[in-house]
C-alpha cells in the first residue's frame, strides 16, 4: 500500500527541512519583535499589519479591523494597501501605496479595488478594479442574486481581456436543492455532481474533460484524476505524501514541501501571511547554498 512509505525517509527530510527553515525562523522571530519595515532588508519577507495607528495615510480603526498593510521582500520596494470601510464595517475601498526613496508612502492608481457596494443583506452588488501598468479598469462588475441570496450571475462592464472574466449570460451560476453549485459557465463548467457526503465527485466541462474525486469515510481527497478524450492524469493523496501516476512525487510539511526528481530531493519552502495564504516561495535550486526566492 502506497501509504507504508519509509518514515525512516520521511523523518530525515523532514529534519533537511528544518535546518534549511533557519532563515524563515529569524524572520519570523524579526517579525514579532516588531521591528520597522525599513530595517527588515535581510528577511523574505516582512508583513505588518496596522489598526489603530496610522503609518500610511490609513484611517485608524478601533475595533479590530485592519487599517493598512505594509510589506516588502528581500531587496525589493516597499508596499503597502490602506483600507476604508462603511458604516457596517463592510469594506469599500482598497488603495495601493508605493515608497519612494526618502521612505515616504505614495499613493497610487495601481490595483486599486474601489467602490465596492453592498445589498442590505451584505451581499456585493458591484466591484471595480484597476490594472497594474496603465490604470485602466479592469474589472467593473455587478452581481445578480436570487431572493435566497443564491448568486446568479455578474455582469462586466469593463475590459473582457483581463481580470475577472465573467460569463454575460443570465444565469451563469446554477445550484441543486442543496444549495450545492453544478454549473458555471464563466469556467466552462457544465455539471457537478456530488457524493452522498455532499461533496463534488465529477466535475464536467464544455470541451468534453472532465475531473473525478475519490475521498475516504470522513471526507478526505484521497484521489483526483483527470479525464480529456483517451488520456487521463491520476494524483493520489496519503496523509502528507502525493503521487502522481503511482509514482511518488512530493511530500509536504508544515512550512513546504519535498520534490521528487530523478537522482534527489529538492526542498522547497514558503512563508505565509497572516491568513495562511503563501506570499514568497523559496528553495536552493544550484546546490550552492544560497536562497532563490519568489513573490
Amino acid at each position: 500500500m502506497k501509504c507504508k512509505f519509509i518514515k525512516f525517509k520521511l523523518i530525515l527530510l523532514l529534519v533537511i527541512s528544518i535546518f534549511l527553515l533557519g532563515s524563515f525562523v529569524v524572520t519570523a522571530q524579526s517579525i514579532k519583535k516588531g521591528k520597522p519595515i525599513s530595517k527588515m532588508n535581510t528577511d523574505l519577507f516582512h508583513l505588518k499589519l496596522n489598526y489603530e495607528i496610522n503609518t500610511v495615510s490609513n484611517t485608524p480603526r478601533f475595533n479590530g479591523a485592519i487599517s493598512s498593510t505594509q510589506w516588502r521582500t528581500k531587496a525589493g520596494p516597499r508596499n503597502a494597501y490602506t483600507y476604508h470601510y462603511d458604516s457596517r464595517d463592510q469594506l469599500v475601498e482598497a488603495n495601493y501605496w508605493e515608497a519612494t526613496n526618502s521612505a515616504q508612502y505614495v499613493k497610487s492608481n495601481e490595483f486599486q479595488t474601489a467602490p465596492i457596494t453592498y445589498d442590505l443583506n451584505g451581499n456585493i452588488l458591484s466591484l471595480k478594479r484597476q490594472d497594474e501598468l496603465n490604470s485602466l479598469i479592469i474589472d467593473d462588475l455587478s452581481y445578480v442574486y436570487e431572493v435566497d441570496n443564491q448568486l446568479l450571475s455578474i455582469e462586466e462592464v469593463g475590459d473582457l481581456t483581463e481580470g475577472f472574466h465573467a460569463d454575460q449570460s443570465v444565469n451563469t451560476y446554477q445550484y441543486d436543492l442543496n444549495g450545492n453549485l453544478i454549473s458555471d459557465q464563466s469556467k466552462n463548467i457544465t455539471n457537478i455532481e456530488y457524493n452522498h457526503l455532499n461533496l463534488p465527485a465529477i466535475i464536467k466541462f464544455s470541451d468534453g474533460s472532465e475531473l473525478q474525486f475519490t475521498y475516504n469515510a470522513s471526507g478526505k481527497k484521497i484521489r483526483k484524476r483527470y479525464l480529456l478524450s483517451s488520456s487521463q492524469t491520476i494524483k493520489d493523496y496519503c496523509h502528507e505524501i502525493e503521487y502522481y501516476n503511482n509514482s511518488l512525487e512530493a511530500i509536504y510539511h508544515e512550512n513546504g514541501r519535498s520534490v521528487s526528481n530523478t537522482s534527489d530531493w529538492q526542498e522547497e519552502f514558503f512563508i505565509a501571511d497572516h491568513l495562511g495564504s503563501p506570499r514568497v516561495y523559496f528553495a536552493d535550486l544550484n546546490d550552492n547554498y544560497k536562497i532563490e526566492s519568489s513573490e
